[in-house]
């Protein structure tokens, strides 16, 4: 008998030692539970947030090309004006891509609709795109653009900003002709 006092002593020792034990765990467990909680969510924010601006200024870029390829050169610019405020502080190599983009158009549109700024938001973006081939090709296009509205000065200005050995032999015999009878019409 005295065997089995003992045994039940030992029983309830155990467990209200094991009930403390657990209540120990369980506070424990909700001490740290709720910080590394709290820490996921806030990495998880901070990793999904660059996403959904990304995701948000892709959207107004596709809008903005949308009406830039209707010629509605002034919604275009508002729409790739969103982009890039959007796209500022992501500095994924996605984002930067995105960003030059926008610009490109953002300054084309410019001149396009005759906002008295667009040339010089075309030059500001050849100037920090060079010597990248982007610059070349914006550079082209506008002085094409100009050539095309019979204006030979602006698009010399802009067919002087191109080094004509970076071309490919076709487009560089295209640049150095459009280049040529610019200066011919330029003298009459």
């Amino acid at each position: 008998m005295h065997h089995q006092l003992f045994e039940n002593r030992a029983f309830l020792r155990f467990f209200s030692t094991h009930k403390t034990f657990h209540e120990t765990a369980m506070k424990l467990k909700q001490g740290i539970l709720l910080p590394l909680v709290v820490c996921f969510v806030g990495i998880s924010t901070t990793y999904a947030q660059p996403t959904t601006v990304f995701t948000e200024a892709n959207l107004a870029f596709k809008r903005g090309m949308d009406f830039y390829d209707k010629a509605i050169y002034t919604a275009a610019m508002q729409e790739l004006y969103v982009a890039l405020t959007q796209l500022r502080p992501a500095p994924e190599p996605e984002a930067r891509l995105l960003r030059g983009q926008a610009e490109l158009f953002y300054a084309k549109s410019a001149v396009r609709s005759g906002q008295p700024n667009g040339e010089q938001l075309m030059l500001d973006y050849i100037r920090k795109y060079a010597p990248d081939a982007v610059a070349g090709q914006a550079a082209i296009e506008m002085g094409d653009y100009y050539f095309a509205k019979n204006k030979p000065d602006k698009a010399l200005s802009f067919y002087d900003l191109i080094e004509g050995s970076d071309l490919p032999a076709s487009e560089r015999n295209e640049l150095y002709f459009k280049r040529g009878y610019a200066l011919f019409t330029q003298k009459k």
